[in-house]
């Protein structure tokens, strides 16, 4: 009921807005506006009570502190704008146009006045562009970052932040969703909505899935690639922050629907899907998958998991009719049935404008968007393999598995902000982003699995059926102000209130044999029975933080600051694990048909035997749910810190400080025998960061930083998973420890031209006592676990070229080239037992081994064309990676690698009118192949291969201004 009640509540708000939005449309005053920003040439900074007006009128405003004016009610007619401010030269726009309820927009950059006091006359100037926009601001950065604005996303046609994140310098993405920077994720790569700390939805990995956030919510998105004292600092391989848009120049309200065929996917006949709820299609379960009232009750789950219930339910009427109301009360589906799909398709609203509250701008802003997607692949392969010992010269067959798989994705999510301007100095805004994420995954896989099951003809069959719903909630409450009489000393914070879940109501397993598809049993002594699972995650975290800049001088152009602030983070988590499997005694057993051994007259009672006055029982449901699979845990940090930034000489920069930050984190299961995760600790960072200024284009930066990596409530706590009946099992470890990390970096960046740029950066970090995946040596079977290993390092550097083509030729004016290269190594220390185990199996075995993830090169490039004249662009991108470790190798068997992949894409838009919009796409243009592979002794072994097949996609959007 609750996921219900959320669905209809959810309805009704998407209704309410709607509604909203139509009343602006109503309210549009017979005059016009015209809106901008100010800025200085130099350093790129807002020119904070600058008076922008227009001079036949008097009719004016000041720049805020975000460097913003907004000049309301102009009569329509010809003006001149006028731009002022002590000690810069005055700018005059000539022939400014104000039309009836439209809103003009004018931007001035402004130069330090000369001995000379001549007014500088100019005509209007274009609006700056979003990539330039963020280029000035990676200019202007006392960190080293790299980022991809809202206009590059929509050229290369991403549809969520996790493929923006993707096209960044050295900037990878696993799974489709988990950004990695530098060649290191999950613990080592943080992410920031505006920034504010977001929260993972996944109990099992510390990275935020950034594909639950559309693209189309996004002003941009920066990753940071060096720390500084106002960030966390749990910072190694960067933080990935993602801005939202913020307050709307004028009225906007766009409509935007699109359909997309893949190859494979799409009209599938063969597409595998399971029984669901009536709002399956939206993401939503309706109920029918939760854990029903007779498996809630503490009493019955302890009855159940008796191993003598079964007796006794067989004498005892009272006992069968629990038994019998408990084995029934699941879906008795175990196995997919196939289906025809569907297209993929999406459909966003957006609408954005601006007010007058109490003579004051008050900007509204709010996106809906929905999607859904079919993914699908046959004849997969999934293999394992095991190694008989150092002599071996090959590796034998652990399972050979032919795989299908299915994967339906619907997607809701939203956005609603607003953004209020107390005057020139003073703003406070709110903003809620709400995003719901489903996968609905039906799986097939049938082979060999010699390393599990004794019959070495027999065909091992297993099969997963998921319904994994992941949610993320986030409000944010923030404030900026400046005030004059203090140097114009800024004041920033913001309070967030984050709440995500990932849940999994009735999680299936079923596997069994065939010999000759006519001699069908399930073996019990050698895997699991029939199971379900149901699994629930649900994280809070509750966020401040608040930020002092205060200036040394009281020119605006001066950058000498002090700044410093605090932060203070709190997060809880709970996470519980229902498990039930079927055993089957009187009934008949398993011949092929999963409705005749699953079905109702199989399972529960289903007869009477008068003779013995027994009950005679088919499958009947066990539980063994043990306190060992519910854990919770808490983490509470809180952060003060101090930092400078000061003009050495001319042309030399610092900017470093300290952070200290106090953590406590502690995780226990259920079971109050296991141990509990405690870490207490307190550290102190300290940063530096140099900017020299060969000239007024050319910057070379260097820095140093200490930071930390923590364990993640998953890897603390005592808690076993696995991804399939016959798969390896992961165990988290108590005892884990934080690690600490040195980070050197370098840069020489070159600014070309407003949106061109050529930099190249170099880096090292050390890590002591890094956490890896290792191989539980004292394990029976196949187990991996999360460790401390000594020490591991990672080096690189990278290259990032975006340049107009019209340096080779003036035709070529309309055309660019963004090009981004990463080379990265990294070495990880293996346990020393850990080795010595392994090396005595495996004599190839080396001594360290990459950061999981991790790539040796990545390559992005885009060539795009775009003429204003046609309102027409187009452009063709490719990304690869080099191969990456995917997996470690068990009981001495080589690492597992996923083997490079170019993704090839192609995007055509259109515009017509300005008001409507047209989009082809050709994504995996080269039906690239999912490959990882192990190397021994020469010899090549396949691990998983598949292929997701080549997508094409037509949008349509209109938008009225």
């Amino acid at each position: 009921m609750f996921r219900l009640y959320n669905y209809e509540h959810l309805m009704k708000f998407i209704t309410l807005l709607v509604f909203i939005c139509q009343i602006p449309l109503f309210c549009l005053a017979q005059s016009g506006a015209i809106q901008g920003r100010v800025t200085d040439l130099e350093t790129g900074e807002p020119m904070i009570g600058a008076n922008v007006y227009l001079d036949e009128l008097y009719l004016g405003s000041s720049v805020d502190l975000s460097g913003n004016y907004l000049i309301e009610g102009i009569p329509p007619g010809i003006y001149t704008l006028v731009g002022s401010f002590i000690t810069y030269e005055k700018k005059s726009i000539s022939n400014i146009e104000i039309k009836a309820n439209e809103v003009l927009v004018v931007d001035f950059i402004m130069e330090t006045r000369s001995t000379e006091l001549a007014e500088a006359v100019v005509s209007v100037k274009a609006v700056k562009s979003s990539e330039n926009a963020l280029l000035s601001l990676q200019k202007k950065s006392f960190s080293v970052q790299d980022g991809i604005s809202s206009e590059e996303i929509t050229r290369v046609g991403a549809s969520n932040a996790a493929e923006s994140a993707q096209k960044i310098t050295g900037t990878s993405v696993i799974d489709g969703k988990y950004v990695y920077v530098r060649g290191l994720g999950d613990r080592y790569t943080s992410a920031q909505l505006n920034g504010a700390s977001l929260i993972s939805t996944d109990p099992y990995i510390n990275s935020v899935p950034l594909d639950l956030i559309p693209s189309n919510l996004l002003d941009n998105l920066i990753t940071v690639k060096t720390a500084s004292p106002d960030q966390p600092g749990s910072f190694a391989g960067g933080i990935v922050n993602l801005n939202t848009k913020d307050i709307p120049e004028k009225m906007t309200l766009t409509f935007s629907n699109g359909i997309s065929y893949n190859r494979q996917s799409s009209f599938n006949r063969n597409f595998l899907s399971h029984e669901g709820g009536k709002y399956d299609w939206l993401g939503y379960d309706d109920g029918s998958r939760e854990l029903p009232s007779v498996l809630g009750n503490e009493a019955n789950l302890s009855t159940l998991s008796s191993p003598i219930f079964y007796i006794q339910a067989r004498r005892n009427e009272e006992d069968a009719l629990l038994l019998d109301e408990a084995s029934r009360s699941l879906n008795s589906q175990m196995e997919a049935t196939p289906k025809t799909s569907l297209t993929n398709y999406n459909t966003s609203f957006s609408f954005g404008n601006q007010y007058s509250l109490f003579n004051n701008p008050l900007g509204i802003i709010l996106g809906i968007n929905h999607n859904r997607s079919y993914t699908f692949y046959e004849n997969g392969r999934n293999r394992a393999w095991d190694i008989t010992g150092s002599a071996a010269d090959e590796l034998f067959t652990y399972y050979d598995l032919k795989d299908t798989k299915s994967v339906e994705n619907p997607v809701l999510s939203g956005m609603i902000g607003a953004t209020y301007k107390l005057g020139p100095n003073h703003e406070i805004g709110v903003l809620n982003l709400y995003n719901h994420d489903t996968e609905k995954v039906s799986r097939f896989q049938s082979g060999i699995i010699p390393g599990i099951v004794s019959g070495s003809n027999n065909v091992f069959e297993t099969r997963t059926l998921q319904f994994r719903e992941r949610g993320l909630n986030t409000t944010q409450l923030k404030g900026k102000h400046l005030f004059k009489s203090l140097r114009n000393s800024e004041l920033e914070w913001v309070g967030a209130y984050s709440k995500s879940f990932q849940d999994e109501p009735d999680l299936r397993f079923f596997a069994n044999e065939n010999i000759g598809d006519s001699v069908y049993y399930i073996s019990v002594s050698e895997y699991d029975l029939p199971y379900h699972y149901f699994r629930f995650l649900k994280d809070e975290a509750l966020e401040f933080k608040l930020d002092v800049t205060i200036p040394l001088s009281k020119e605006s152009n001066n950058l000498n600051k002090i700044k410093f602030g605090f932060r203070t983070n709190k997060k809880e988590r709970d996470f519980k694990e229902y498990r039930f499997y079927y055993n089957s005694k009187d009934g008949e057993s398993y011949q092929g048909d999963q409705y005749a051994f699953f079905g109702p007259q199989n399972t529960g009672v289903i007869g009477h035997d008068s003779i013995l006055d027994n009950s005679i029982i088919g499958n009947y449901l066990v539980n063994n749910t043990k306190n060992s699979n519910h854990y919770s845990g808490f983490e509470n940090i809180t952060a003060f810190y101090l930092m400078g930034m000061y003009g050495i000489t001319k042309n030399l920069m610092f900017s470093g400080g300290g952070r200290v930050e106090k953590m406590v984190m502690h995780v226990e299961s259920a079971d109050t025998t296991q141990t509990k995760g405690d870490i207490n600790q307190f550290n102190f960072f300290p940063s530096i960061n140099l900017i020299y200024s060969l000239n007024s284009s050319t910057n070379f930066r260097g820095s140093f930083s200490q930071t930390i990596a923590r364990p993640t409530m998953r890897e603390l706590a005592p808690f076993v998973t696995f991804d399939f009946i016959g798969g390896f099992l992961y165990l988290g470890n108590p005892q884990l420890k934080t690690t600490l990390i040195n980070n050197y970096d370098i840069r020489w960046e070159h600014y070309i031209k407003p949106g061109e740029i050529l930099a190249i950066s170099g880096y090292y970090k050390h890590f002591s006592s890094p956490i890896v995946k290792a191989y539980n040596t004292e394990a029976i079977n196949p187990e991996i676990i999360y460790q401390n290993t000594n020490d591991a390092d990672v080096y690189g550097f990278e290259i990032d070229v975006r340049k107009n083509l019209s340096f080779i030729d003036p035709k070529l004016k309309n055309f660019k080239i963004n090009t981004n290269f990463s080379y990265i190594i990294s070495r990880v220390a293996l346990d020393p037992s850990e080795y010595l185990m392994l090396s005595e199996i495996n004599s190839e075995i080396d001594s360290y081994r990459p950061f999981q993830g991790q790539s040796p090169f990545l390559l992005n490039t885009i060539l795009s064309f775009y003429s204003v004249k046609n309102d027409f662009g187009t452009n063709i991108s490719y990304n690869v990676f080099g191969k990456r470790l995917a997996a470690i190798g068990l009981k001495g068997l080589p690492d597992i690698y996923d083997q490079p992949r170019g993704m090839l894409n192609l995007s055509i838009t259109k515009s017509f009118k300005k008001h409507l919009n047209l989009k082809f796409r050709i994504n995996n243009i080269l039906n690239a192949e999912y490959l990882t592979l192990q190397t021994f002794k020469e010899n090549t072994y396949l691990n998983e291969s598949h292929k997701l097949g080549s997508t094409y996609s037509l949008s349509l959007s209109y938008t009225i201004k």
